[in-house]
């Protein structure tokens, strides 16, 4: 997996955010996690 770097900045992005405001962004973060399950399956049909 060549995005291990992005993705794990962008969870980093994505925990900063939910503790800053002491509450997870659902929609976003449901969205993100679909991202990156695409991201990944593409991935691996390559």
């Amino acid at each position: 997996m060549r995005n291990t770097s992005s993705v794990s900045g962008a969870v980093q992005q994505e925990t900063t955010y939910t503790c800053t405001n002491g509450a997870p962004n659902t929609a976003t973060t449901a969205a993100f996690i679909l991202f990156l399950f695409i991201l990944t399956f593409s991935n691996y049909l390559r």
